[in-house]
């Protein structure tokens, strides 16, 4: 299903991807997304970003959010190559931004971009993706 959702012009609910490019990028916001426990029969797929989000955002917060991230990627998504997840807490704003790049490994190597913006008061995601 693409993602912002949709209504489907072709005769069903929601429009669908139409390249394995599309349905990747979309996998990775899903996963980024996600929440521990909304996968009930796949408990292992979650975001670790929520972990993160009542700590304070130090040098060594920002490292192990890096790495966990990064590996929930590997983990899921084996055809993302990450080269890059930068994270940039905005306290006066309330906001922890993360932007991944990366590249689909069968997309001819075009990278790019996934830019989530986390409100920490109340603990929501939003995302877009852009050519890096």
């Amino acid at each position: 299903i693409k993602l912002p959702f949709e209504e489907s012009e072709a005769g069903g609910v929601f429009n669908v991807n139409k390249t394995t490019g599309q349905a990747l990028t979309d996998d990775l916001l899903c996963l980024m997304t996600t929440r521990r426990g909304n996968r009930v029969m796949r408990n292992r797929i979650y975001s670790p970003i929520y972990d993160y989000i009542d700590e304070p955002i130090d040098d060594i917060t920002i490292e192990n959010l890096t790495r966990d991230i990064e590996q929930k990627i590997q983990e899921f998504l084996p055809q993302i190559d990450v080269y890059e997840t930068r994270i940039t807490p905005y306290e006066d704003q309330n906001i922890l931004e993360i932007k991944i790049l990366f590249t689909v490994k069968s997309f001819y190597n075009i990278k790019q971009s996934l830019v989530l913006n986390i409100a920490t008061q109340n603990n929501t995601i939003t995302g877009n993706f852009t050519n890096a």
